[in-house]
């Protein structure tokens, strides 16, 4: 592989699993997500997204050299590393997640784990459902997110992590 090449990910989960994530979530009650594996992270992105596109829901109470990111949709929705992180606890990384309020449907937690420059991991928990009235759809052309912007987003926050991994190691 040439220098500088992130690769294509690594197939399968390497170890790492989303944790503590309900199987269904009231909205603005608070919940603790684990990002964890067997192997050491050198470097991560976690995230919560629902299907209209949003990112649902606020992180906070995070680990040492980990910071909140703001991808499309709420701030606070989403958190990373900030720094290479120190081998005995960044096997596992506690969060504290808040519920979107009012509800938004349906939530996935994303996350990319990286081990080393060429090899990550893409992890999708099962939907979470919310209790609670969604709320109505943006009107089309009011700068919302629709599923082009939200794969172009996820696409990012994959290169936001692995480069970010790669310049701090």
């Amino acid at each position: 592989m040439p220098s500088g090449d992130m690769g294509n990910g690594s197939s399968g989960n390497g170890g790492f699993t989303i944790g503590g994530v309900p199987a269904s979530y009231t909205a603005g009650t608070q919940y603790t997500i684990t990002l964890s594996g067997t192997n050491t992270m050198k470097g991560f992105l976690l995230y919560s997204e629902a299907p209209n596109g949003y990112r649902g829901g606020v992180f906070s109470n995070l680990p040492a050299k980990t910071a909140i990111h703001s991808c499309p949709g709420e701030a606070g929705n989403s958190v990373g590393h900030t720094s290479a992180l120190p081998a005995a606890p960044s096997n596992s990384l506690s969060f504290t997640w808040t519920a979107p309020d009012p509800a938004i449907g349906p939530i996935k937690f994303h996350a990319v784990a990286v081990q080393q420059k060429t090899q990550w991991y893409l992890l999708t928990s099962a939907n979470v459902d919310g209790t609670g009235t969604p709320p109505a759809p943006p009107p089309p052309g009011t700068g919302e997110p629709n599923a082009t912007q939200s794969v172009t987003a996820s696409f990012l926050v994959v290169m936001l992590a692995l480069f970010s991994a790669v310049f701090l190691f």
